[in-house]
């Protein structure tokens, strides 16, 4: 019962993320075989895949449950994997200092998110190539639903 309702569901889209991933590694060594060195890596031969592959054919219902488990479970893990092999040895070398300003620097970034979010300060500004962009978060409310209004160019 519990292969019927949790793991049966998510086998086609599995297996299509496996197959697509599968392809862009060969594609990968292809590309080194044919020109001796890789330019380009099989993850962004697997995005661009991913890519035309939902394009071209659409993505029918039974890969649904799959691909979404493997866009956002099977990625959690191996972003936490990746982090995880990151060893002591290579932190005692980065030394206390640049441990310390990766630590601040998060605290601060979520810090400053949240209040921004919250709307503790209502007026914020975007320097960019094209000028000052500034709005009020007031006038949006909820941003959660409207988060991609922004304000006026001034």
């Amino acid at each position: 019962m519990f292969f019927n309702v949790h793991i049966k569901p998510v086998l086609p889209g599995l297996f299509l993320t496996t197959a697509v991933a599968l392809v862009a590694k060969l594609a990968e060594q292809a590309e080194r075989t044919l020109f001796g060195h890789g330019w380009i890596e099989s993850l962004v031969f697997a995005i661009l895949l991913g890519v035309v592959v939902r394009s071209v054919f659409g993505l029918s219902k039974p890969f649904h449950h799959g691909v979404r488990f493997c866009a956002k479970t099977v990625l959690e893990i191996a972003i936490v994997l990746l982090g995880a092999s990151i060893s002591a040895q290579a932190l005692g070398q980065a030394g206390f200092g640049l441990i310390a300003a990766i630590i601040l620097v998060v605290c601060a970034s979520l810090f400053l998110s949240f209040h921004i979010g919250a709307g503790a300060w209502p007026v914020t500004a975007f320097i960019d190539a094209g000028g000052l962009w500034q709005f009020d978060l007031r006038q949006f409310g909820d941003c959660r639903d409207r988060a991609s209004d922004f304000g006026q160019v001034r």
